[in-house]
């Protein structure tokens, strides 16, 4: 690396030439910020850079944003596979996780034991990563795909368990429960009413 591009490039994991913390990272200069903007607006206007090929503006959220309802789009899957007989339901459910739909004060049985805080996921609850929207720390992702993923609860068996009267989740269903996840877990987007 140049000298005079060390502190810009290198300083801020190696520390500055000088020993001093307020010399790494300095401003940038207007050369380089017209370098860094110019590519920027080149790369995201035109094609391959060519100013002769211009690109047609991306057109966002011209549709219907995707609506969810936690009952509506997961809840039949809970019922199905989760929420029986000597699982998640009944007087004593598996690990004391009832994932029955019974409506609560709030929301429903299913939903607010999913979020119950405690050890199990990253971000401080026993389930799933809401506030990190982090899928691959929430328990119940190990749970469902059988994997040790990056929950710091340690995985005892995959859900459904293998020889239970329960159906299999499809990799379409697991995939439903991981998007869900990582949008920030919510119970419903706004405006959608109970199905």
């Amino acid at each position: 690396v140049q000298p005079k591009r060390y502190s810009r490039l290198c300083a801020g994991c190696h520390g500055s030439q000088s020993g001093n913390p307020a010399d790494a990272l300095p401003p940038i200069s207007p050369e380089e910020a017209d370098v860094v903007s110019g590519a920027s607006t080149t790369f995201a206007t035109y094609k391959d850079g060519n100013p002769r090929l211009p690109l047609q503006p991306v057109a966002l959220a011209t549709g219907p944003l995707p609506t969810f309802h936690f009952k509506r789009d997961l809840g039949p899957i809970l019922v199905r596979s989760c929420a029986l007989a000597n699982c998640h339901a009944g007087a004593n459910p598996q690990g004391g996780l009832d994932l029955t739909l019974n409506k609560t004060a709030y929301y429903d049985s299913a939903y607010e034991a999913l979020q119950a805080f405690g050890d199990g996921s990253t971000g401080g609850k026993k389930y799933v990563d809401e506030r990190g929207r982090s899928a691959w720390g929430s328990y119940l992702m190990a749970k469902l795909t059988g994997k040790q993923l990056g929950a710091p609860r340690t995985l005892d068996f995959q859900c459904p368990p293998a020889g239970s009267n329960a159906p299999p989740l499809s990799g379409d269903e697991v995939k439903a429960f991981a998007r869900w996840i990582d949008l920030g877990a919510i119970y419903r987007t706004p405006g959608v009413m109970e199905p």
